[in-house]
C-alpha cells in the first residue's frame, strides 16, 4: 500500500513540476532591433520577435504578428 501511495505522490509531482517548467516565459531577449508588427486590440511595434514571443507568453497570447517592420 505505501509503495502505491509513493508511485501516485510521484506522479502527481512531476505533472506539478512539469506544468511549471512550461509555464515559465523567457525574460532577457537580444538587443537586435528588427521590428514587428502585430495586432492586439490596437496595433503595437515590439521590437524584436522575441519581446513578441515573451508578450505572448506572459498575457497567454494574444498578440498576432501582421508584418515585419513598424506599424
Amino acid at each position: 500500500m505505501r509503495f502505491l501511495i509513493c508511485i501516485a505522490f510521484l506522479a502527481f509531482l512531476s505533472v506539478v513540476v512539469g506544468q511549471y517548467q512550461t509555464e515559465r516565459c523567457p525574460t532577457i531577449c537580444p538587443l537586435n532591433y528588427s521590428p514587428i508588427c502585430a495586432r492586439i486590440e490596437s496595433y503595437r511595434t515590439f521590437s524584436n520577435e522575441c519581446e513578441l514571443n515573451v508578450y505572448n507568453c506572459q498575457n497567454r497570447g494574444g498578440a498576432r504578428p501582421i508584418r515585419r517592420g513598424q506599424c
